[in-house]
């Protein structure tokens, strides 16, 4: 009986938990850029994108102020963007208020776009972090034009921006 409890117990939490994949599409959200203005992840990839905002590819980076990894990969992924400037980069600040995201662009100079994900909810949606707001910083997901997830990972370490670099230079044609 108590292995039965266990074994539910474990389904439980993988639901909670299950990151979004490589192949699957990707889910779209809207978040407020830091700056004021409305991102619409539907805009900028897939069949509804729009012809003035479209890009080849999408690369998205969960972080947080906090995050020692994240602040080593956000300055590769600056480098990546000059490299692949019909790429769309952009930052996700998970669980952390607008004035602490600005405080930390202002101090480290960040010049990628900040999205505000206050409470986590497409942190959650991508399975970055579980329903009390626990995860695994920074995530990065490589989303494709046509919306699928091309390349996902967790954590950071010298040299990943490499394997970013291949994915990218694969989805994005000369």
């Amino acid at each position: 009986m108590k292995m039965k409890h266990f074994t539910v117990m474990l389904v439980m939490l993988s639901a909670s938990y299950a990151q979004v994949t490589v192949g699957e599409q990707a889910p779209t959200f809207f978040l407020p850029l830091e700056s004021g203005e409305s991102f619409y992840m539907s805009r900028v990839i897939g069949p509804k994108a729009r012809v003035d905002e479209q890009r080849q590819a999408i690369v998205i980076s969960f972080f947080a102020t906090w995050c020692i990894p994240c602040k080593k990969e956000i300055p590769q992924l600056e480098i990546l963007q000059k490299e692949f400037p019909n790429a769309g980069f952009y930052l996700v600040g998970v669980n952390e208020a607008k004035s602490l995201l600005s405080a930390y662009i202002a101090e480290f100079d960040v010049k990628l776009p900040v999205l505000v994900d206050r409470y986590g909810v497409v942190a959650k949606k991508y399975g970055v972090v579980d329903e009390q707001g626990v995860g695994n910083l920074p995530t990065l997901y490589i989303i494709g034009a046509d919306g699928q997830v091309a390349y996902h990972h967790v954590g950071y370490k010298e040299g990943d921006e490499k394997i970013y670099a291949g994915i990218l230079g694969d989805l994005i044609p000369e």
